[in-house]
């Protein structure tokens, strides 16, 4: 009978902050490893913003499935996984950290003897600038759903990593467009290859969508020599590829409730014209209609239907 080699798992305290009213913030880290390391190190981060689930689960997901390799699946280098980053934020579900409100992904590299949230920050960078590959894992906000993608810097190599992970779309961007102080842009400046994974909305949790970010990383660390499987794994589907180029952004035409064609989703195939719902004025008692831009793929749709002029209503990849 197949026994799989052993997995030695460690969860450690690698930070920990002093707050007035003895709230706790302790970062956590869970490491796995074999006996032997013969392959690289890498890290999965999640919970930057609190109100986000998603990363919590598929950490959660991740650690289950290294605790229980099944046959034909041995562990070759060593995996962090930091669940939660944000603790303060997630223990009251808020976007931001919970003593003064500011955004911890924007406080990147941090500061080893600054605030509060610097401080944090500089914890969670030191834990991913040492990986060979950082996942760093998000929902969208309460107000967008956006269907499971990745979101890459503009190189062949890290394009081709997204890839591996077989999901609906890659996002590249240009390295000057990244928003200053997160934490992917912090990595880029030291040439960590960061993979920033986006599905769902915020303040729920999507466990199918979920389920393929599991499948999903786990492909991609048996491509990086993480893991080795003795089986041949299943052939992922091709992603969308986006860019600056290719995405067009759909906007709230004047500023009411937003109501959709009936039957219209999120991961949707759209035509060119084709009417995708209206923004009505309860006040005024207009409306003012939506159509797809373009024929294309739509990743990004607003769940929450209160609007303003201008407010994002959805996002489509063309074809």
């Amino acid at each position: 009978m197949f026994v799989a080699p052993k997995v030695f798992s460690q969860q450690e305290a690698v930070f920990s902050l002093e707050l007035p009213l003895q709230l706790p913030c302790t970062l956590w880290r869970h490491r796995f490893a074999p006996a032997t390391v013969t392959g690289p190190l890498v890290v999965v981060i999640s919970g930057l913003h609190g109100d986000e689930f998603d990363g919590g689960y598929i950490c959660y997901r991740l650690a289950h499935f290294l605790q229980n390799l099944p046959p034909g699946w041995t562990l070759r280098g060593t995996v962090h996984l930091l669940p939660n980053a944000n603790p303060l934020g997630t223990n009251i579900s808020r976007r931001f950290l919970g003593f003064n409100q500011s955004d911890l992904n924007r406080s990147f590299p941090g500061v080893a003897g600054g605030s509060s949230e610097e401080q944090l920050a500089w914890a969670v960078y030191q834990e991913a600038v040492q990986a060979e590959v950082c996942v760093d894992i998000h929902s969208s906000n309460e107000f967008l759903m956006e269907v499971p993608q990745v979101r890459v810097a503009d190189r062949p190599r890290l394009k081709n990593l997204a890839q591996e992970l077989g999901l609906d779309l890659v996002w590249t961007h240009s390295p000057q467009h990244w928003i200053g102080g997160t934490l992917a842009q912090a990595l880029f400046e030291r040439q960590v290859h960061t993979l920033v994974v986006e599905l769902g909305t915020g303040r729920r949790l999507h466990q199918l969508w979920s389920e393929r970010v599991v499948q999903g990383i786990l492909h991609l660390w048996v491509r990086l020599g993480v893991l080795q499987v003795n089986t041949t794994l299943p052939i992922l589907s091709a992603s969308y590829v986006a860019d600056e180029n290719n995405v067009f952004y759909l906007s709230a035409p004047q500023a009411g409730l937003l109501t959709l064609e009936s039957g219209l989703q999120v991961g949707m195939h759209v035509q060119a014209g084709q009417k995708l719902g209206q923004v009505i004025s309860p006040t005024q008692l207009t409306q003012a209609a939506l159509y797809a831009p373009v024929d294309g793929f739509l990743f990004t749709l607003r769940v929450h239907p209160l609007v303003y002029e201008g407010s994002l209503v959805g996002r489509v990849v063309r074809e």
